[in-house]
């Protein structure tokens, strides 16, 4: 791939359509705006030219810190310009390497999900997902995640302001997607509520289970579930109230268990079980 640096104006650079400057961290962004204004940008922003609009380039990647030059009060900005094709590949790298940020938030995870979908025309969901290690359900409900309001995008990540108070994590975003289909206001409500009063993920799915008069509990344990020792029960517990996610308990002829689970945050899933003397694998 062929690139060159460039100083470019601010305001010659154009987003993608599927692309959204609203509702991002702006505590984040604010201290690399700091930053910048000390040390400089120390990775230019990617943009490729225009073909249609002489003079203007579309970013390729590169969101927060062209947001952050803007907050620092940058009037133009040295990039990395693409000149063939193969900015497309090392987008979906950049991206990739997005999602594992350890930093990331629910909601910017989500959204660098559709975003790797824009580049990556053809591919299926579960494509995505092995390019992500990432199952295809849950690029499937990272999908959902970000067609919530993007005002509601602050209560997703950790405020300074408002230390007593611990964000919503991906267990949360998992069951408000269920209220997509209702209005913006009704979903921001339930999820000002679910912050606000601190809810877990299993007090949200019976709240919402309200809303929706279903009276029906998501991921409901099958019977079987009584019969686990209790420390597997603490360990589901655990998963539900702390991380959130989908488990699928199997019994073979035999009488042996297998749980099969797609977590929120498997790492610390797999801490939840190695404390309780079990092992837990990637399947």
């Amino acid at each position: 791939m062929s690139s060159s640096f460039r100083e470019i104006r601010i305001t010659d650079i154009v987003l993608p359509e599927y692309i959204r400057e609203s509702g991002m961290d702006n505590y984040s962004i604010t201290e690399l705006a700091d930053s910048i204004s000390e040390h400089g940008i120390m990775q230019p922003p990617r943009v490729v030219a225009v073909e249609e609009e002489v003079g203007k380039f579309r970013l390729v990647f590169g969101l927060r810190r062209l947001q952050a030059a803007k907050v620092a009060g940058l009037e133009h900005i040295v990039c990395d310009v693409a000149h063939d094709d193969g900015y497309i590949k090392t987008a979906q790298q950049q991206l990739v390497e997005n999602l594992h940020r350890v930093d990331i938030s629910p909601l910017e995870l989500a959204e660098q999900v559709v975003i790797l979908s824009s580049y990556s025309k053809g591919l299926s969901q579960e494509d995505i997902g092995k390019m992500c290690n990432l199952s295809r359900e849950r690029v499937n409900r990272l999908i959902q995640m970000d067609k919530l309001p993007r005002a509601c995008r602050k209560y997703f990540v950790d405020n300074p302001s408002d230390e007593d108070r611990k964000p919503l994590r991906e267990g949360h975003g998992a069951e408000i997607i269920r209220l997509l289909g209702k209005s913006e206001k009704e979903i921001a409500d339930a999820i000002k509520k679910a912050y606000k009063e601190q809810m877990s993920v299993k007090q949200l799915r019976a709240y919402i289970g309200k809303l929706l008069g279903d009276g029906k509990s998501k991921n409901k344990k099958p019977d079987a579930y009584s019969t686990l020792p209790d420390s597997l029960k603490k360990a589901f517990m655990s998963m539900e109230d702390d991380f959130g996610g989908t488990l699928t308990l199997k019994i073979n002829k035999d009488n042996e268990y297998s749980i099969l689970i797609d977590a929120g945050d498997i790492e610390g899933l797999s801490d939840t079980f190695a404390l309780m003397g079990y092992e837990a694998q990637d399947e």
